[in-house]
């Protein structure tokens, strides 16, 4: 689902945009993840290997974030994302971010750390559970995730 209405337009687009070429690799598994990615345009499929295969966690469409979670939390991204099709992103940095939501000490940062984190446990969370569906006699694939508190 959009994160945005269908008229949203990212400021300072021309500075932070990208096109991608259909499977173009935007960011992979494991590597730092400094930015976001704003889908403008196409699409872009998120997989995840587990055990040495892929799994496919989404597709995503314009309008839609990725990366977020790695970003806000200085993670590694949690799986690789390539282009379907030509596919224009938007990126920020997390300082960007947070300087268009008014800055590190406004409560919206706060909020987007928590938030970030209880995405990333969710998305471990099912992906366990497809993993497990897909092998009902394998025992759980350990999946990490974010250090509990």
């Amino acid at each position: 689902m959009p994160v945005f209405g269908a008229s949203w337009r990212p400021r300072r687009c021309a500075a932070g945009c990208a096109c991608s070429p259909p499977g173009h690799t935007i960011f992979r598994q494991g590597d730092p993840a400094p930015h976001l990615y704003i889908i403008k345009t196409g699409q872009v499929r998120l997989t995840r290997e587990v055990d040495g295969a892929a799994v496919d966690l989404a597709v995503f469409e314009p309008g839609e974030v990725i990366g977020a979670v790695a970003a806000i939390h200085g993670l590694p991204a949690y799986g690789t994302a390539k282009a379907i099709t030509r596919a224009t992103l938007y990126r920020m940095n997390l300082e960007q971010l947070m300087d268009s939501a008014g800055g590190r000490e406004q409560p919206v940062s706060t909020f987007l750390r928590l938030l970030a984190r209880y995405v990333r446990d969710a998305a471990d969370q099912l992906l366990e559970t497809r993993i497990r569906l897909s092998e009902p006699d394998a025992p759980p694939a350990r999946v990490v995730g974010l250090p509990q508190d």
